[in-house]
């Protein structure tokens, strides 16, 4: 078979034509049948007597579909027309299915292979997967000949190198014989099934009790006490461990016998290999969904073990399910300079590590304690299949590693061992990913309950049901009601569509003296959008429909004959000009004139500035509402003045400097004038009005706060961090029963705002994430602008603009985002200044808006 397999690789790993998605790596001809027990025809009808099965790629990476058409020649096509019966049900039903129709390719289609009794014909066989259809509907495709055919063997192969790759997630190029073959759907042979009508076609009596069968699902049994226990191989011609094996009766009396088995966890490192007791093989394994754990710095000393199980989700089947039932989690920290020199997070079954990863900001970790669990995301790298040339030769240049992501889960055993990780965990990782102890960040147990509250975590949704303990992670996104349908049908096509591409004819690429340089920050206007590229400005208008047009370039932004490379900007003036920041000097600010597009003033701060936002929000002007705007260094804020004569434009008066560097990286204002200002160390503070020390200062983050923004009425503080985004209330009430915000009065010791923690789900991560759509690192998120209040929260990752409706999020529903996804990674994005329906974007070379109403639930991607 070795032969084959090489023609099957040869066709998926194509870099011709045939390798672009849409395409079909395989077509066949043969005829397509129905089983369909309860149909008035009968069990079995011919649905194409004379169609083709192609094997089609999928847009998204490892993704597949068996596209069957049918074709038709004009004596058929008359014979079609006037041949009408009485069975108009089934008529009906069989005309919905068209003269094409599309299967998505996963192991809940129940792919297996079949014959015709009479004539010997080869058959494959599958049901519509992911609950799509009715689980008793049979789809038989029967090709001409036998199961020994060369035409046969190649589709059945091919098929199942594509059911690993989407299963898995990777190449199928290192997969084994033994783990293809596990991928073949094995139906349960029951009698009492019907008998097929129709001379020569495949028995439909086969067909109903393959149908009848039950699927040999790969998920968490509904009684946390009762999973399985995946076991290792029990000799050298058996499938590795970790890899999928084909599905039998045989060894369930193995598998209990592990089940029964208690843990013996190792108090040592985690190893990358183990040695594991000899069992009979399991009857299903995902451990080759995990990657092969690192081997874990010597320096590492045991902090904290736990025992639990371990789930994965799968995307095929959209469900997290076990790996390993009898396992420990595990919290490693530097055994000299603690968590803050580096941290580990590992899971030991008895077998040998099987996850071993550090503790970072990309884990994008959540707490269910409704559960009593822990999810988290993995990324690691795969090496890329060689491109193959024409003649079959490896091509000459190497592409470089591809990131994958897994979401991982453990279900930890009781509430108090939950509590007990939880308050590890978030002590460790805070110090791990800001490399800080907590004694030099003076935090106290206060302050790490705080921090603990503010930690991401998935609550409010319903029960889980017996099906499967994880299946609640979707009741809050699918389970909403119609208010909040897709309205994509009252958009014109044309809004999917980039508005418009930065090109040659409106880009002068020698402009900015730089050929390679593309868009990297945005800023609106209700009448223009400005889009900085290297050292131009390409300036866009939006027509009547909201679509962005090119309109002009400020080329070659230039002081004293010096190019300007802003990486931060302001507008000023009533939108008439903007504040550039160099970061090749940063203690100096450029005034650009819109009108006359040059360089007009040259400010000199004496500070290096890290950020800038106007004195006062205004929903009237993108530039504010005052002619000042305020700027922040590491240990500074303090507001600049450009009317202020004698060489400084710094308000002495309006300058507040702390004694030593607080590491503050950004700050943003209200319409009154409030500054909320965000540091590298994940600290949040609150001035009433520059030049007064902070009159509220928390530490909510466990990361650096990268952008900051505020609502119109101060009421609401949104923080971006790099793996999260963070939504402060500080509204409160006084005991006199006023009503301000923490902005303007101090907090109660044990009334600190509450603070919201938005990110990605880890498995719509697991979804999201190939190839080069790497790890998550949000923009700037950003309010609407509106006077009549912010309804809308936009920022980006990646190729992915995401949004959140504000009301979803104060009512607890966070894991209603919707999300659009683009070709190219997102390099900037906001909402049009004064419309919350509309986003613009800028990509590396293009320029476009999309409407939200766009955006999708990423179940519906």
């Amino acid at each position: 078979m070795s032969w084959l397999r090489s023609i099957a690789s040869a066709i998926l790993g194509s870099d011709d034509a045939s390798a672009q998605p849409g395409s079909d790596l395989l077509c066949v001809e043969g005829a397509l049948f129905l089983d369909r027990p309860d149909a008035i025809r009968g069990g079995h009808q011919c649905i194409f007597p004379h169609a083709t099965l192609a094997l089609r790629r999928g847009e998204v990476p490892h993704s597949f579909y068996l596209v069957v058409t049918r074709t038709v020649d004009e004596d058929e096509q008359e014979f079609s027309d006037s041949d009408k019966g009485d069975d108009s049900d089934d008529d009906d039903d069989l005309a919905a299915i068209g003269n094409e129709r599309a299967f998505v390719l996963s192991t809940s289609m129940r792919f297996h292979t079949g014959e015709c009794a009479d004539e010997g014909l080869a058959t494959v066989r599958w049901i519509e997967g992911d609950g799509a259809g009715s689980p008793d509907d049979i789809y038989e495709f029967a090709l001409p000949g036998s199961r020994t055919s060369p035409t046969f063997k190649l589709l059945r192969e091919s098929v199942l190198q594509c059911l690993y790759e989407r299963t898995f997630q990777r190449s199928h190029e290192n997969a084994s014989e033994a783990e293809l073959d596990a991928l073949l759907w094995v139906p349960t042979s029951k009698s009492g099934g019907k008998s097929s009508k129709g001379k020569g076609k495949p028995k439909a009596a086969a067909a109903a009790a393959a149908a009848a069968a039950p699927a040999p699902r790969k998920q968490a049994p509904s009684n946390p006490t009762t999973p399985t226990r995946p076991a290792a191989p029990s000799s050298k011609n058996t499938p590795r461990a970790g890899s999928p094996t084909p599905r039998s009766d045989a060894p369930q009396k193995a598998a209990a016998a592990a089940a029964a088995a208690p843990p013996s966890p190792s108090k040592t490192k985690p190893s990358s290999t183990s040695s594991a007791t000899v069992i009979e093989p399991p009857v299903v394994s995902l451990r080759g969904l995990l990657p092969r754990p690192p081997a874990m710095p010597e320096s590492m000393d045991l902090a904290l073990e736990l025992d639990a199980e371990l789930f994965v989700y799968e995307v095929s089947s959209g469900e997290f399910c076990i790996v390993e039932k009898n396992c420990t989690i595990q919290l490693w920290a530097d055994r000299v300079k603690g968590a803050a020199a580096g941290a580990w997070v590992a899971v030991e079954a008895a077998s040998g590590a099987l996850v071993c990863q550090p503790l970072t900001t990309s884990m994008n970790h959540v707490f269910w304690p409704e559960n009593l669990a822990f999810i988290w995301n993995l990324y690691y790298s795969v090496a890329p299949k060689k491109p193959m040339t024409k003649r079959g030769g490896a091509a000459a240049a190497a592409a470089s590693d591809c990131m994958q992501c897994l979401s991982l889960a453990v279900e930890l055993g009781s509430d108090s061992e939950f509590k007990q990780f939880r308050r590890a965990f978030t002590e460790i990782h805070i110090q791990a990913t800001l490399e800080a102890s907590l004694k030099a960040m003076s935090l106290d147990d206060t302050d790490m309950d705080y921090i603990e509250q503010q930690a991401g975590q998935l609550g409010g949704a319903a029960k889980p049901t017996n099906r499967d303990r994880f299946a609640a992670l979707s009741d809050d996104e699918d389970s909403d009601d119609n208010s909040d349908k897709d309205s994509d049908e009252d958009e014109d096509e044309e809004d999917d569509l980039p508005d418009h591409v930065v090109d040659d004819d409106d880009v002068n690429s020698d402009a900015d003296d730089d050929k390679n340089a593309t868009n990297s920050v945005l800023t609106t206007t209700r009448d223009r959008a400005y889009v900085v590229r290297g050292g131009s400005i390409g300036v866009f208008g939006f027509d009547n429909r909201g679509h962005v047009k090119f309109e002009t370039q400020v080329k070659k932004v230039r002081f004293n004959r010096e190019p300007v490379r802003a990486n931060k900007v302001l507008l000023l003036d009533n939108e008439a000009s903007m504040v550039l920041s160099d970061p090749r000097d940063a203690s100096k600010l450029y005034k650009l004139d819109l009108a006359t597009e040059t360089v007009v003033d040259e400010w000199n701060i004496g500070h290096k500035v890290r950020d800038m936002s106007a004195a006062l929000k205004s929903a009237e002007s993108a530039s504010g509402g005052d002619a000042t705007f305020l700027g922040v260094s590491d240990r500074s804020v303090f507001r600049v003045d450009p009317r202020l004569a004698g060489g400084t434009v710094v308000d002495s008066g309006h300058e507040y400097t702390y004694s030593k560097s607080m590491d503050i990286c950004s700050v943003a204002t209200s319409s009154g004038g409030q500054v909320a200002v965000g540091s590298n160390k994940g600290e949040l503070r609150l001035f009433s009005n520059v030049g007064k020390r902070a009159t509220t200062a928390l530490v909510g983050a466990s990361e650096p706060i990268a952008h900051l923004d505020v609502s119109m009425d101060g009421h609401y503080v949104l923080a971006t961090a790099v793996s999260s985004l963070l939504l402060y209330d500080v509204a409160l009430v006084t005991a006199k029963g006023v009503e301000t915000t923490a902005f303007t009065s101090r907090m109660p010791a044990k009334g600190r705002p509450p603070a919201t923690r938005l990110t990605l789900r880890p498995e719509h991560l697991a979804k999201l994430s190939s190839g080069a759509n790497g790890m998550v690192k949000f923009k700037p998120a950003k309010f609407n602008v509106s006077p009549n209040g912010e309804t809308s929260l936009v920022t980006s990752t990646g190729p992915y603009v995401i949004s959140w409706l504000l009301k979803d999020v104060l009512d607890g529903r966070v894991n209603r985002y919707t999300v659009k996804q683009f070709a190219e990674t997102v390099a900037d994005d906001q909402f049009r200044f004064g419309d919350d329906g509309r986003i613009v974007v800028a990509l590396p070379n293009d320029v476009t808006s999309v409407a939200r109403s766009q955006l999708k639930r990423v179940a519906r991607l």
